[in-house]
């Protein structure tokens, strides 16, 4: 399940695969008009050749933001980074947040958001395939691409078509209003927190799985 908007530009100032049928959403948001919207649902065909590479490292065990774009706040790192463990260790859901100035600056030249994130997510693993000897795959992509103006959310295809709404609700209401203020770090603040709401619904089977809890970022 994605969504994905373009967005206004800003003022001055890890084992599992993607879903192989998801919910897309696209917001277009040209200056003085209003939104359209459109949702439907696809299959992605197999690739005939092999996917180029995302430009990324995957960011170490326990960590959970990659921001490249350097649009969260210290503050904000530190409260985000906190309710990605919760999800994680609570949930076995990983929710990483990664911010990019452009998708053409790691290999994503004229690739579509939903390629980009795809790939990213299939590339890096996100989340587990299995909890306790049952299927899993919960993770969570947030993605942004300031100078794209476009941000995705991704969820592993353990979520189904269960969630399409609540993201939509999450885009719309907690993400989307702060970036048009130009407030990336309080917008993507809210998604996680939003996101990290969805992970908290979820009930986790029985495991003998243990997650390893790394420091929060540090100050500054």
């Amino acid at each position: 399940m994605q969504l994905d908007l373009h967005l206004p530009r800003p003022r001055r100032g890890l084992v599992c695969a993607a879903l192989a049928l998801i919910a897309c959403s696209s917001f277009s948001l040209p200056a003085a008009h209003g939104q359209d919207a459109t949702a439907g649902a696809r299959s992605i065909p197999k690739a005939t050749t092999k996917a180029a590479a995302i430009q990324l490292d995957r960011p170490a065990e326990g960590e959970f933001i990659v921001d490249r774009a350097g649009l969260i706040d210290a503050a904000d790192a530190q409260t985000i980074w906190a309710l990605c463990e919760s999800a994680q260790t609570e949930k076995a859901t990983p929710i990483i947040v990664v911010t990019i100035d452009s998708m053409a600056d790691h290999g994503g030249q004229g690739l579509q958001i939903e390629t980009f994130a795809n790939r990213l997510f299939d590339q890096w693993g996100i989340g587990h395939k299995e909890l306790g000897g049952k299927p899993w795959n919960t993770g969570i992509l947030l993605l942004v691409s300031k100078n794209d103006r476009k941000v995705r959310i991704e969820l592993g295809g353990g979520w189904g078509r269960t969630k399409d709404d609540a993201c939509r609700k999450i885009m719309d209401e907690e993400i989307l209003p702060r970036f048009k203020e130009g407030n990336f770090s309080a917008g993507i603040l809210a998604g996680v927190k939003g996101l990290q709401q969805l992970a908290k619904s979820l009930k986790v089977p029985k495991s003998k799985v243990s997650f390893l809890v790394a420091q929060a970022p540090a100050d500054g």
